[in-house]
């Protein structure tokens, strides 16, 4: 089923789908990222050193995290990254923090798959390390067109839905509208400024084009 993202919902059933069908498979998913896993990456930071959706981590006013050189000792806000042959990213396991009761890490895994036209990533349920999780919590679908990011879509275990579309200029994104659905509808704009090949402000556009620059906060 290739979606034909017109329908805001029609896509949350195209989400809710694959969320069952995914949930499902949650075993044969994991174990297909070990087969496909052909090197690693490493990170110890509160949040992620990747990024499906452009500009996730930006937008909450943080930087992104960088990958460390080498794999470091496993503690809390360690994160492992898991690349397939061709560069990709089909996995990521993220340390939350140890359970001293149970003398075991409880972590959050991530699974990224990739079908005609998009990619997906799910994120499971938090469990103990030696344990297979059985839920999604949540299911995030991009839609590519010449292997760029135009759109995103977001389905929450408690029913949060976001839309994020991104506008390019000069194969660059420019500005970003996002809708999300908490149940009622709350519209965000957002347009970035670059200024020069790494440095750029992104600004949130109030309903009265008033700017709010969101980051860097500094």
């Amino acid at each position: 089923m290739e979606p034909n993202l017109i329908n805001t919902n029609d896509m949350r059933e195209f989400l809710e789908k694959y969320k069952e069908e995914y949930t499902l498979k949650i075993p044969q998913l994991l174990e297909e990222v070990k087969l496909k896993t052909h090197y690693t990456k490493w990170s110890k930071t509160i949040l992620s050193a990747y990024q499906l959706e452009p500009f996730e981590t930006e937008l909450l006013g943080y930087k992104l995290g960088r990958f460390l050189k080498n794999e470091p000792p496993i503690s809390k806000h360690v994160k492992y990254y898991f690349f397939d042959s061709e560069d990709k990213i089909v996995g990521r396991l993220e340390y939350n923090f140890y359970n001293n009761y149970e003398k075991e890490w409880v972590v959050t895994r991530f699974l990224y798959i990739y079908i005609q036209g998009g990619i997906f990533e799910i994120k499971l349920s938090s469990s103990h390390i030696s344990e297979e999780p059985t839920k999604i919590n949540r299911i995030t679908y991009v839609k590519l067109l010449n292997d760029k990011v135009i759109e995103s879509y977001n389905l929450h275990n408690d029913n949060r839905f976001s839309k994020l579309v991104y506008k390019y200029s000069d194969n660059r994104i420019v500005s970003i509208e996002r809708d999300l659905w908490i149940p009622n509808l709350l519209k965000s704009t957002y347009e970035i400024e670059y200024l020069d090949q790494s440095a750029y402000i992104i600004w949130e556009i109030e309903d009265d084009d008033t700017k709010i620059k969101i980051y860097p906060k500094s």
